[in-house]
């Protein structure tokens, strides 16, 4: 673990420096998923720009030779963020072209520069090139870009010069010699070129590069002009956006400035802009500039828990929150195999090939500097909101504990103020008051989900999806389960907003079955809330059955006694067994019996414990009259001891753990 530990911090200092500076809720993927996974990010590359393209392809070509040749990949040059001074005297030499012959003789003349100075053998090595390309002008095109990207400057720029020669109607030979002159360091020679072919088409590309070359020569205003030209014509140009950003910038105009430099970001990068950002401590929308990735988790792959709406859902609701919990466990233990596997591998590797792992956060390719620009916008964007998140969830935290509270207030006082002849009429009253607090709480989670979960998606999808250009296969495939780690604890978390483990809970497994079973109507059996003085009773056998306007029982044996009563109001029937003892003197008989009892409701349990009686009973033929105490330990009901006289029930003491 402890290499792995490093390797993580070494992407972290490097990130910080350059941003100062079984589980049923869900399915893990393996390998070969992620595989996929990262193939479909792979796809969405052909939606990218030209120059995105070339951008990436560069970055991966100078990984695979790094990785090839097990070299450290260094930083590079950091670029350059000041304007060049005016040159007053070189801009007023540019001639101006008026017309097509007095371009083709500036092209020859620059021919005729181009021979005076460029070796011979280059010239000639050209020459053979386009002789055998002589029926491709694609080909013919393409030569002078291509000896540019290998670094032979004087054949490019002879290729690019011969191509407009040979192909003088294409514009885009045209537009490549004018890149080519500026890029090599004669943007004076672009700018006649430039100037005449912007009288004749309308292009953002030819605006911009000679937006590009007026600045290089110092001439602010004009490469304003050109550059606000180019944007006319397409507001999304990134290079003119990112030249109106540097000049503004260097102008002091940091406000005006911010909206070029972060439209140019939007889909391209520059790593001179990231400079003046961190010069000028210059903060992006992320929101404005984050780009369209593939979504590696949404609420198909992990959905958070649903809100409580009704006793009935409490149930459900816990049951799914467990089920996230246990998916997080189970990510959380391939995440740490994940790590012990590459820990492993790692025990033998040295510093540069442990680097090489996380290649991408290094090398100056631009393709990587965009991504690792990406991580880290996104990362700040992230903290950003961080704090006001904390402090609005913790909120809404102990708005919800304090919903809670409230709940079980009104509960204890009703339970206090009223009295209740049932279990049933008990749990009518919780649902009452429970409903209360599902209904607000319920509102509350669904806010605070739609406020989070979104943006919890969005961070996670954009760092795994910029990673991936900065990390081998092995690496991206642990950085992705420590991601899917945190997503899913986070998910997770939400049921903070509604808590429903502890009362809420208790009063659902307590009440949702007997609110299935209303007691019937007493009224149609004469049966009221009053007190019943006189009992029959039937001897039957070595047992009796006592009933009277409340209810039925039955009970039997000597020392053994068995017993069964039923609640005609409510409903619920109790079995009982234990011991006892009566004696009979005359027409009064004496008892104590201790029993273990069950209370149902139906089939459903809804009680049970240890209940003890004591007392007599006169008996006048059929009739009973009783007197006596009993005292009722149950699971749910707590600690009831009653007095009956005469038929009158009479509470002495209660214990409900409910209250």
């Amino acid at each position: 673990m402890l290499k792995t530990t490093f390797l993580s911090v070494i992407l972290f200092c490097i990130t910080f420096c350059y941003a100062q500076k079984k589980t049923p809720a869900g399915k893990m993927p393996s390998q070969k998923e992620i595989g996929a996974i990262k193939k479909q990010t792979q796809q969405m590359i052909g939606n990218l720009s030209p120059e995105d393209k070339k951008m990436m392809e560069e970055g991966m070509k100078m990984a695979q030779e790094m990785q090839k040749n097990g070299t450290l990949p260094t930083a590079g040059k950091q670029n350059i963020t000041t304007l060049p001074v005016k040159q007053t005297a070189l801009l007023a030499k540019i001639p101006v072209i008026n017309s097509a012959a007095a371009f083709n003789a500036y092209i020859e003349s620059l021919k005729a520069k181009a021979s005076q100075t460029i070796d011979k053998k280059i010239r000639d090595e050209v020459e053979q090139t386009l002789i055998k390309y002589k029926s491709d002008a694609k080909a013919i095109n393409n030569l002078g870009p291509a000896l540019l990207i290998k670094k032979n400057v004087p054949g490019a720029i002879y290729a690019a010069i011969r191509a407009v020669q040979l192909n003088p109607a294409a514009v885009l030979s045209q537009n490549n010699l004018t890149v080519i002159l500026h890029q090599s360091g004669y943007p004076q020679y672009a700018l006649p070129i430039l100037v005449w072919l912007n009288t004749q088409y309308k292009s953002d590309r030819l605006l911009n590069t000679s937006g590009q070359c007026y600045l290089s020569l110092g001439d602010k205003e004009k490469a304003k002009e050109f550059f606000i030209g180019a944007l006319r014509l397409n507001p999304a140009n990134a290079d003119a956006n990112c030249g109106m950003g540097l000049i503004l910038t260097k102008e002091g105009k940091i406000g005006e400035a911010a909206p070029y430099i972060q439209k140019a970001m939007k889909d391209s990068y520059s790593e001179t802009l990231e400079d003046l950002m961190d010069q000028h401590k210059i903060s992006l929308d992320y929101s404005a500039i984050r780009a369209k990735v593939p979504e590696y988790f949404n609420e198909l792959k992990i959905k958070p828990a649903p809100a409580a709406t009704k006793l009935e859902e409490i149930s459900p609701v816990i049951t799914q929150r467990n089920e996230l919990d246990l998916l997080r466990e189970a990510w959380y233990t391939k995440s740490n195999a994940s790590d012990e596997e590459t820990n492993a591998k790692m025990e033998n590797e040295n510093m540069e090939q442990m680097v090489n792992r996380v290649y991408g956060y290094l090398p100056t390719a631009p393709f990587s500097r965009r991504a690792r620009f990406m991580v880290i916008q996104s990362t700040k964007d992230f903290a950003a909101r961080g704090m006001a998140v904390a402090i609005e969830n913790e909120k809404a935290r102990l708005q919800a504990n304090e919903m809670l509270k409230q709940m079980d207030d009104r509960i204890n006082k009703r339970f206090h103020d009223e009295s209740f002849a049932s279990t049933y009429e008990e749990c009518v009253m919780q649902k009452e008051e429970l409903q209360k607090y599902l209904k607000e709480s319920a509102e509350l989670y669904d806010g605070m989900v739609r406020k989070n979960l979104f943006k919890r998606y969005d961070y996670a999808n954009d760092q795994l999806y910029w990673n991936l250009f900065l990390m081998n296969d092995e690496q991206y495939k642990n950085y992705f389960y420590r991601t899917a780690t945190e997503l899913v604890r986070d998910i997770a978390g939400y049921w903070q907003w509604q808590p429903l483990n502890t009362s809420p809970e208790s009063i659902a497994r307590r009440c949702e079955d007997i609110l299935k079973n209303p007691p019937k109507d007493q009224a149609a059996e004469g049966d009221g809330d009053y007190d019943c003085p006189i009992k029959v009773k039937y001897p039957i056998g070595i047992g009796s059955i006592k009933e009277d306007c409340k209810g039925i029982e039955w009970e039997g044996g000597e020392l053994l006694v068995l017993g069964y009563e039923k609640d005609y109001k409510s409903g619920e029937w109790t079995v009982a067994f234990g011991l006892g003892e009566s004696t009979e003197l005359g027409f009064l008989g004496l008892g104590v019996k201790g029993q273990m009892f069950f209370k149902l409701n139906g089939f459903q349990p809804i009680d049970c414990g240890m209940r003890f009686e004591s007392g007599g009973e006169v008996n006048i033929g059929p009739v009973v009259i009783e007197e006596k105490v009993t005292a009722v330990i149950g699971m749910t009901s707590g600690i009831n001891v009653d007095a009956v006289d005469n038929g009158k029930t009479t509470n002495i003491f209660n214990l409900d753990p409910t209250k």
